[in-house]
């Protein structure tokens, strides 16, 4: 897959983003568009995002990887020489010296996942550790790659650094969907949003089992929209290997959710009334046997309350535990005080569940 930036003013050359040599990456490619010769531009491992000047003699490039916070530089095209414009100095916070190992194993139909496991700075292999799996698992975003934070929507710098502390490794893994993989690692999702992306979830958690200082039998999740969505729908399906989870402004019935967005990877309700009833947590609540945390801003504009509200009401029709932390005046992205209570909420809750040390 790739994204193009640029093509010169002499109509020789096109540039673009790819990530030809790793899901992980994102390189800036350029292909003669005469001959079809294909050179790479950037070499360092790690995500490169860039732009091309108009007159295509100069290439910006801002480089980060797991370990080094964003670098932009001015790489002159024809001698490839490169001059710094910004660098950070090093983290703005000083943070725990993380270990974030990234793993590649096979889905249960042999296609390749990419993962990431999280160790604190005082990991001890003969010990077993509780796993919290951090997940958004829906198309279009990416959530394990070489670059540093990721991307901001997720928090995971705050969750890594707050789960470890707590006792916990982080594990993250790219289910079918994900960005970065082509249009066929997407198409399986299509039709019933989170059976595909469980699957490929599974088979992690196949490989945590083999893991001797993990504890397979406590695993929680914590995701947020369509993670939040996967953490129900994982507490319903697969009850026997999540003992817990949390549930940031989840969708519960994608009737709820934007028509451009659902009925691109689930049809209308009238064309796929199966798919549709198949993702309803609401019509399923009596059959959870966890009590989950939900999350939701009360402000939401696009994952509306109501979601909530309504898997909140069908949880108490049929006599169900949860918890539920409301945030005042918050949309869809945390922020401020209400990241801060969403994230100490799901220490808490995670700690308690799962018997963190």
């Amino acid at each position: 897959p790739g994204r193009p930036v640029h093509v010169d003013p002499a109509g020789e050359w096109a540039y673009f983003i790819t990530t030809r040599s790793s899901p992980l990456e994102r390189q800036i490619d350029r292909i003669n568009i005469g001959n079809g010769a294909l050179e790479q531009l950037s070499q360092r491992p790690g995500f490169h995002l860039s732009a091309l000047s108009a007159d295509g003699r100069f290439l910006v490039d801002q480089f980060s990887d797991v370990d080094t916070p964003p670098v932009t530089q001015v790489v002159t095209i024809d001698d490839r020489t490169a001059a710094v414009l910004a660098a950070a100095a090093g983290p703005m916070l000083d943070l725990p010296d993380l270990t974030r190992e990234f793993v590649t194993l096979k889905a249960h139909d042999g296609v390749d996942l990419y993962a990431q496991l999280v160790k604190p700075p005082d990991f001890d292999p003969t010990q077993r550790y509780p796993v919290v799996v951090h997940w958004y698992g829906g198309p279009g975003l990416q959530m394990v790659s070489n670059r540093y934070g990721t991307t901001n929507i997720f928090n995971i710098i705050e969750r890594d650094v707050l789960y470890t502390q707590a006792g916990f490794l982080v594990w993250r893994l790219d289910n079918r969907g994900s960005l970065g993989r082509g249009h066929a690692f997407e198409t399986p999702i299509f039709g019933e949003l989170g059976k595909a992306a469980l699957n490929d979830q599974l088979a992690g958690i196949d490989y945590l089992r083999t893991l001797p200082y993990v504890d397979a039998t406590r695993i929680g999740t914590d995701g947020k929209s369509f993670g939040g969505y996967m953490t129900l729908y994982a507490l319903l399906h697969a009850p026997d290997t999540f003992r817990c989870g949390v549930a940031g402004a989840a969708p519960t019935d994608w009737r709820y959710y934007d028509t451009i967005y659902t009925e691109r990877y689930m049809r209308t309700p009238a064309l796929n009334p199966d798919g549709y009833a198949a993702t309803d947590l609401i019509a399923m609540a009596d059959q959870l046997q966890a009590r989950p945390l939900l999350i939701h801003g009360l402000a939401d504009t696009n994952v509306h309350l109501q979601n909530s509200v309504n898997f909140i009401q069908a949880l108490q029709e049929h006599d169900k535990a949860f918890d539920f932390v409301p945030l005042p005046n918050l949309s869809h992205g945390l922020h401020g005080d209400g990241l801060v209570a969403a994230l100490s909420a799901s220490v808490d809750y995670l700690s308690g569940c799962l018997d963190a040390q």
